[in-house]
């Protein structure tokens, strides 16, 4: 399963080294990257038995989050329809 997790992780930091013009490509990336890391540390978290150190990271996980969601929302408010057309290309 870790794997799984390395992969994505790899596979996020190729494009995030190729996207070098695009805000949002490098944000989505990023994101990307502290998704799987994320998912890695509550995996072997729910693994080890430690069920205080999932809590943790799963909040930390949702802030993360929800910062870079509001830094997406903004972005693609201020760059109007190019920013959508990228992110609805991306999908």
């Amino acid at each position: 399963m870790m794997w799984f997790f390395f992969f994505f992780f790899l596979l996020s930091l190729l494009v995030l080294l190729t996207q070098k013009e695009s805000v949002l490509m490098i944000l989505l990336c990023f994101e990307l990257m502290f998704l799987v890391i994320f998912m890695g540390l509550v995996w072997s978290g729910f693994m080890h038995g430690s069920f205080h150190s999932v809590i943790v990271v799963s909040a930390f996980a949702v802030a993360e989050a929800a910062v870079g969601l509001s830094l997406l929302v903004s972005l693609v408010h201020v760059n109007g329809n190019e920013g959508v057309s990228l992110v609805v290309e991306i999908l």
